[in-house]
C-alpha cells in the first residue's frame, strides 16, 4: 500500500465515527497568504478537494459569532506566511461554519495546522459563544466536546509538490503529493 492510499485510508476511518448529521462548513481564508503559495488556483482548487471531503463527515451546530455593541473578540492563530502569533480582530463566523486562514512559508515539515485561540470581551452570552459554538462541556478536566471558530494551516512553500485531488494517479507523481498531506 503506498504512503498516500495509507494516509486517505486512516483518514477515511478517522471520519467514519461521525454520527449522520448536518455539516460543518469549512470557509478557506487566503487573506494572509502572503506569500502568493495558494495565487495558483490549481493550488486551492486542491486544497478545496480535501476540504470538500471533509465537509459532510463533520457533523454538528456551531452558534454563529457576531461581534457588535460592546461585544468584541479576535480570533488567535499562527499566522501562515510568519508562524508568528496573529490576531484577527472581530471576524464575524457564520453559523455552522469554521474558518481556516490558509498560507505558505518556508517550514522544515510538509505542512502544520491547527485550531486557533481567542481573547473576547462582552457580554456572558458572547463569552460563552466564542468560547464553545454552543457545544457542551469544551475545557477543563471533564471536557466532552470542542467548537472551534477556526484555526490556521501553513504549507512547505520550498518542497516540491505535486497538486492533484484524485488517489488513482498516486503512482505516477514526482513530488509530496498536496492532497494526502492537506488530508492529514
Amino acid at each position: 500500500m503506498s504512503n498516500r492510499t495509507m494516509a486517505v485510508a486512516m483518514a477515511v476511518a478517522l471520519v467514519c465515527v461521525s454520527s449522520a448529521a448536518q455539516g460543518i462548513q469549512i470557509q478557506l481564508d487566503y487573506s494572509l497568504d502572503t506569500f502568493g503559495f495558494f495565487t495558483d488556483t490549481a493550488r486551492r482548487d486542491v486544497m478545496q478537494a480535501a476540504v470538500d471531503y471533509f465537509e459532510p463527515h463533520l457533523t454538528d451546530d456551531l452558534l454563529a459569532i457576531n461581534p457588535g455593541g460592546r461585544n468584541s473578540w479576535s480570533a488567535g492563530m499562527w499566522h501562515p506566511a510568519t508562524g508568528e502569533w496573529y490576531y484577527e480582530d472581530n471576524p464575524t463566523i457564520p453559523a455552522d461554519t469554521m474558518v481556516i486562514y490558509v498560507g505558505g512559508r518556508d517550514l522544515a515539515a510538509l505542512g502544520q495546522a491547527g485550531p486557533g485561540g481567542y481573547s473576547a470581551s462582552g457580554t456572558q452570552t458572547f463569552l460563552n459563544t466564542v468560547a464553545s459554538r454552543g457545544e457542551g462541556t469544551t475545557s477543563g478536566a471533564g471536557a466532552t466536546d470542542f467548537g472551534p471558530w477556526g484555526g490556521s494551516a501553513t504549507f512547505d512553500t520550498g518542497a516540491s509538490w505535486y497538486f492533484d485531488a484524485d488517489p488513482s494517479t498516486d503512482e505516477v507523481f514526482s513530488g509530496y503529493d498536496f492532497y494526502s498531506v492537506a488530508l492529514h
